[in-house]
């Protein structure tokens, strides 16, 4: 009866692989519940850990939780509502496991009764440093309502002084604890108004005004940081990543995907600057996970036939790989994913059923086992796809290419993209260099 919440629901994964996420009950009594996994089975069912619970008939410590975040120590923050030592209102809280309906200790809380509290609201997605929680919030300043980004109860920055500022929309913050966060703004005076991309407070991209957004932000470590977004300029979008200048790794003029108008063009990208994000291939709506590195874009393919993504958050991909994503199983159970890497799959088929993925030893291809040994290229895939299910691997007629079907047609991933040009590529690399030798 639990289902992953929709935004609030964003999926979000640590260096060691735990997925922290939220679920909630729609139906009375409404309850909610923050829990985290690494993907393990018992039986055939996951196993997760309670993090946190709301519910609004009781026995719970929150009347609802939400908005999960987990670092690397395996502490989620997370907001909870309901009464707290104070008085009825909201906080941030961080956790690693259920404390029973005892109420944790809030990092920073606001209460509706109290006038004098200095923070008045949250606004979105508390994200975690090692310390410390960013969040974006109301204040109050000698009467006055403002908005601004804080440091638990520390103010970082107040939007509400930035000349013609419009709306302060998305943010992220990075979680290999360097400091660096990025935040979408509007700034400009009707109709002449802009969307603005900055990282810290520098202006690093915009979008020209009336025409288009910038949208899915979500930032990782490297020299003075690095952001990956979506830029939609009116016509096809773009995912860009900032590290000194902005690179293109997908246009969607070249490129076979498709962003979703309602969600915009969500991204994650790890310290690697490889950039995961949900998108369509040629549909109307996002329905794969895609990974772009730069020079190609990866298809991610699960394993578990059937799986739908929906949903990715800022926090999604981790420097081993892993991606976790909100989706459908294809019988209408909305369930949270966790999508490895191909790397160190069995190069020996022994023991292993037909079609169990291995490691032929080539990159290039996406080898199965076949009569007990491991093929790069499956023996007689279709030419055609009229008669094939979607994600049949198929034949395009180009060797360098692996091939699946979708929508009756045969289409090659990984799909080329437009190489950014020589000297950004050359900054962004010096800008990595520092991590190189970590790469998996």
């Amino acid at each position: 009866d639990l289902v992953p919440l929709g935004m609030s629901g964003r999926a979000s994964i640590n260096a060691y692989g735990q997925v922290a996420f939220g679920t909630g009950q729609t139906e009375e009594p409404f309850q909610s519940e923050i829990r985290i996994g690494y993907g393990d089975e018992v039986g055939g069912v996951p196993l997760t850990r309670l993090v946190a619970r709301g519910s609004g008939a009781g026995g719970a410590a929150f009347l609802g939780v939400g908005a999960p975040s987990i670092d690397n120590s395996g502490r989620v923050a997370y907001l909870g509502n309901g009464f707290l030592p104070s008085g009825l209102g909201a906080g941030i809280f961080r956790e690693r496991i259920y404390l029973g309906p005892s109420l944790p200790t809030p990092l920073v809380e606001t209460l509706q009764s109290d006038a004098s509290s200095p923070i008045r609201g949250f606004q979105g997605e508390p994200l975690p440093d090692h310390a410390e929680v960013f969040f974006k919030a109301s204040y109050t300043d000698g009467g006055l309502q403002r908005t601004g980004m804080f440091r638990n109860y520390t103010l970082d920055l107040d939007l509400s002084a930035i000349p013609d500022l419009q709306y302060a929309g998305e943010y992220a913050y990075d979680a290999g604890g360097s400091g660096a966060y990025a935040i979408q703004l509007d700034i400009g005076t009707y109709p002449n108004i802009e969307s603005r991309l900055y990282l810290n407070t520098q202006q690093v991209d915009s979008v020209q005004p009336g025409i288009g957004e910038i949208s899915g932000l979500s930032v990782a470590s490297n020299v003075g940081g690095m952001v990956s977004y979506g830029r939609f300029d009116g016509a096809g979008f773009e995912v860009r990543v900032w590290a000194g200048t902005p690179l293109v790794y997908v246009d969607s003029d070249d490129d076979a995907l498709r962003a979703s108008g309602l969600l915009g063009v969500p991204t994650s990208i790890n310290d690697y600057g490889e950039v995961a994000r949900v998108a369509g291939d040629g549909a109307e709506a996002p329905r794969r996970v895609f990974l772009a590195d730069g020079d190609v874009i990866h298809r991610v393919v699960c394993e578990n036939g059937g799986i739908v993504p929906h949903l990715i958050g800022s926090r999604a991909i981790n420097s081993a790989g892993q991606i976790a994503f909100v989706g459908a199983d294809g019988q209408g159970q909305a369930v949270v994913a966790r999508a490895d890497p191909l790397q160190g799959l069995p190069v020996s088929c022994a023991g292993l059923d037909a079609g169990s993925a291995c490691d032929d030893g080539d990159p290039e291809t996406a080898a199965t086992c076949i009569e007990g040994e491991c093929h790069g290229n499956p023996i007689e895939r279709p030419t055609s796809c009229l008669v094939e299910l979607d994600d049949t691997p198929c034949d395009d007629g180009d060797p360098a290419t692996i091939a699946f079907c979708q929508n009756a047609e045969c289409v090659p991933a990984p799909l080329s993209v437009p190489e950014p040009d020589a000297p950004a590529l050359l900054l962004a690399a010096l800008a990595a260099l520092v991590r190189l030798l970590r790469h998996r």
